[in-house]
């Protein structure tokens, strides 16, 4: 297998070598932006927002398992050769949440996060014994330093063998993963097929795709239907993202955007809150810049809520004072100088 962004380290430069085509694959530092607009795809379809460019201009309450592999050190690491990045992959993962229906309980809404695609990003180029700082550098993807969680601090790379994304089969134990149409039984530590509509069940996972585990009419769970729109949900879930179960009739409702009337913020698109300083009540966006932010949270993109003055505010350009990594630009706020400032991030590299 071939793997995009082969870095030249006599050059410092990165090779979207792929097969030639730039439209095939995700720039590394280009990640955080192409995964805010697949999501936004998806969730503007599935009626969180009234469409995608309203979704890309505000602060998401959701992250990609792409931005905890892709952290400061590993896209150091990349820059600087020691670490294989496949954008390809990244493409394929983020076109896969650009494309999920709506309904929470199906194959794609489950079993997306632990595709190859959205796992195998990095391969790492130092082998066995070789020094290494972070995972990721390691061809085996295990890094062994002398202090446990430290950040930074030499180790070693265990094994030559690299990671394994290929899913285990029925009755093999679960690593890394099972395939589809199967599931981690917790007894054996072994997949097991899914389970069908009406088998006894602990938890959603064994259930069979487009089933939930829930109580039945005689308290016992098992596996069956999630209640969609306009249906009865005792267990106060509904089957599609985009809806809630209504606390006064008990059933699925379609979340209000903007400019619905709303008596609690539960009837709004978790976006849009119901503003109760309206005459009737209102689903409004979060706070702008300016605006107060007693929720602790604002609506739109790069700001951050400053807990002094409750108040929203752009975030800050590397440089300026800074309580807290929440209000920099790069997320990383120095409180080792006086008085702190914004600046890049600590990376390995």
């Amino acid at each position: 297998m071939r793997l995009a962004f082969v870095a030249l380290v006599m050059t410092g430069c990165l090779f979207d070598d792929d097969d030639g085509d730039p439209s095939n694959y995700v720039a590394i530092d280009e990640v955080p932006k192409a995964y805010q607009t697949a999501y936004c795809s998806y969730a503007a379809r599935c009626g969180l927002f009234p469409d995608a460019s309203s979704c890309e201009s505000t602060n998401l309450l959701v992250n990609s398992g792409l931005m905890y592999l892709l952290g400061p050190s590993e896209t150091a690491a990349v820059h600087a050769g020691r670490v294989y990045y496949n954008g390809s992959h990244v493409k394929a993962c983020l076109a896969a949440v650009a494309a999920q229906t709506c309904d929470r309980t199906d194959k794609d809404g489950r079993i997306l996060q632990i595709t190859a695609a959205c796992l195998d990003v990095l391969r790492g180029t130092v082998g066995v014994g070789g020094a290494c700082s972070i995972d990721a550098e390691c061809i085996s993807g295990e890094c062994s330093t002398s202090t446990e969680n430290a950040t930074c601090v030499a180790g070693t790379c265990l094994g030559d063998t690299p990671p394994s994304f290929s899913p285990a089969g029925l009755g093999q134990p679960c690593i890394p993963f099972c395939a589809e149409g199967l599931y981690c039984d917790d007894t054996t530590s072994a997949c097991a097929v899914l389970k069908q509509a009406g088998a006894p069940c602990d938890v959603t996972s064994e259930c069979d795709y487009g089933l939930i585990c829930g109580n039945d009419a005689t308290s016992i769970r098992t596996c069956r239907a999630a209640p969609t729109l306009g249906q009865p949900c005792p267990e106060f879930f509904c089957r599609d993202e985009g809806q809630y179960c209504d606390s006064t009739t008990s059933t699925c409702k379609q979340y209000g955007l903007p400019p619905t009337t709303c008596t609690s913020t539960a009837q709004c698109s978790p976006y849009y809150p119901c503003n109760f300083n309206t005459v009737p009540a209102q689903c409004k966006p979060g706070p702008r810049i300016g605006e107060g932010c007693m929720s602790g949270r604002c609506w739109d993109r790069d700001t951050y809520c400053d807990a002094v003055t409750v108040t929203c505010f752009a975030k800050k350009a590397a440089g300026a004072t800074c309580t807290s990594p929440d209000q920099c630009q790069s997320g990383a706020c120095n409180i080792d100088v006086d008085p702190p400032v914004c600046e890049a991030p600590m990376t390995c590299f």
